[in-house]
């Protein structure tokens, strides 16, 4: 008798589960709020410091300077923006390499924001079986209000966390006061709503899933991890064969590994995967694992340390903490640290040594020297600009040489500069005919003479700089 077969049809696509966090204490998630808590202050509260009568951290871009505290950045100081973004990423190169993604578990900011619109979600809908029975629950009035508070709170932080990012570009007193005259600009309206729009659509709803599909991080974080990289892992030779048992049961008699199956690891994971299946990109490696096993255990009786940081090979040779830690100092621990420090010392040098005075000085090109034929001198026409990027008052003098009886007119001096300041100068140089053998020139041919300003503070002994130029001499044909 023969058989019609039948066409099956099966979907390549899985629509994403709901992730409901069990709440978990524990040592590592006391270490992780500290985080949180530290990262979340210092981004809320750094807008609201003053120094030297004005915001300590400003990104002015209408004058293209970068407050921080008493020292301001210009776009000419870009070389200390390269290196600390440099020194950033060899930093997460080196973290994920000796720890794995301890950044994303701990001072990512979608993990902080994350961690915060959840609290506010446990906090107003309960626990997590609590908030999956509501959801499953039909609409009703008791769901609704529940749901509008949440998100109410929500809107609120995140217009919070808005209008604390335009901060960052425009002085707080400033917002405050469009705020309260209704004057705000649509950009600064526009930044306002979609960045914190953007921190509850990320944080607030998609969570887990930004770790999972968005973040590059995730991707390539196995070309960074070894054997000797400490991870959170699952240990199968105390753990199997993993089953439920009974406080009193005797391991030996139920041929059974210290691994009770009560899913509590994958329960209180943020991006809801089962640590037991080993090493998964998914994993942020926050710890919540360690802490639900080891309460776990603890209630049982078992040892803890089921759940743990720990590496490959510390599995494979059941390596102790000191083995484990021996382990880590690596050639490419080495290198990586190395390098750190060189740039570390690179940077902190270039700060020490970093002159508060900016000058440009250029030769106008449109105005060419001209003879003054009465004075027995030629001129030429050059602009400077020049910039105070420090927070006290300088007086600069401005002092050229290179050429025999050069010397300066239409410019002030001393040139008053006061904090944080730019200006523009347009003024002449003039040099004697006889220091550039201007009539012995037979062939009338141009000559460029190097010259240089030496640029010295009244204020600051310490400042004196050499800005290099040239001196054109354009003869009469």
């Amino acid at each position: 008798m023969e058989t019609t077969p039948t066409n099956t049809e099966q979907s390549l696509y899985q629509s994403q589960q709901t992730i409901y966090n069990r709440n978990i204490s524990g040592k590592f998630n006391t270490i992780r709020n500290l985080f949180f808590l530290g990262i979340a202050g210092i981004y809320y509260l750094l807008p609201w410091i003053t120094w030297n009568n004005q915001q300590a951290v400003l990104f002015d871009i209408s004058n293209r300077e970068f407050h921080f505290f008493n020292i301001t950045f210009l776009p000419q100081d870009i070389l200390y923006l390269s290196l600390l973004l440099i020194i950033s990423a060899y930093l997460l190169f080196l973290f994920t390499a000796v720890a794995g993604r301890l950044f994303c578990g701990y001072v990512c900011p979608q993990t902080v924001y994350s961690n915060i619109y959840m609290k506010v979600e446990s906090w107003i809908e309960g626990n997590y079986i609590k908030r999956k029975r509501l959801d499953a629950s039909p609409i009703s009035f008791t769901k609704f209000r529940i749901k509008f508070t949440k998100f109410l709170i929500w809107g609120l932080i995140g217009l919070w966390t808005g209008f604390t990012f335009i901060a960052y570009f425009d002085p707080t007193s400033s917002i405050l006061a469009d705020i309260k005259n209704l004057s705000l600009s649509g950009w600064q309206v526009f930044f306002l709503v979609f960045s914190g729009a953007m921190s509850i659509f990320l944080a607030g709803f998609m969570r887990e899933q930004v770790c999972k599909f968005m973040c590059p991080y995730a991707r390539f974080q196995s070309v960074m991890f070894d054997k000797d990289t400490l991870i959170v892992s699952y240990d199968p030779v105390i753990g199997e064969p993993r089953g439920k048992r009974k406080k009193n049961d005797n391991l030996k008699t139920v041929n059974k590994g210290f691994c009770v199956d009560c899913r509590v690891c994958v329960d209180v994971c943020p991006t809801g995967i089962d640590i037991r299946d080993g090493l998964q990109y998914e994993c942020i490696g926050c710890g919540a694992c360690i802490d639900g096993c080891d309460d776990m255990m603890h209630k049982f009786g078992y040892p803890s340390g089921l759940v743990r940081y720990t590496s490959e090979k510390g599995i494979e040779q059941r390596l102790n903490c000191t083995s484990l830690i021996l382990k880590i100092i690596r050639p490419r621990i080495i290198i990586y640290s190395l390098i750190l420090i060189v740039l570390l010392l690179a940077l902190s040098i270039l700060l020490y040594i970093r002159n508060p005075i900016k000058t440009t000085i250029i030769q106008d090109r449109a105005a060419f020297s001209r003879v003054l034929d009465k004075l027995e001198m030629i001129e030429g026409v050059y602009q400077l600009r020049i910039t105070n990027s420090d927070s006290i008052h300088h007086n600069i003098l401005i002092e050229p040489k290179g050429i025999e009886g050069i010397i300066i007119e239409n410019l002030p001096q001393p040139i008053e500069l006061p904090p944080e300041f730019t200006e523009t100068f347009i003024f002449n140089v003039r040099v004697p005919m006889t220091s550039v053998d201007y009539a012995k020139n037979v062939n009338k041919e141009d000559k460029n003479y190097n010259i240089t300003f030496e640029i010295k503070s009244i204020t600051d002994q310490t400042i004196n700089e050499i800005e290099k130029s040239t001196f054109i001499v354009k003869y009469r044909k």
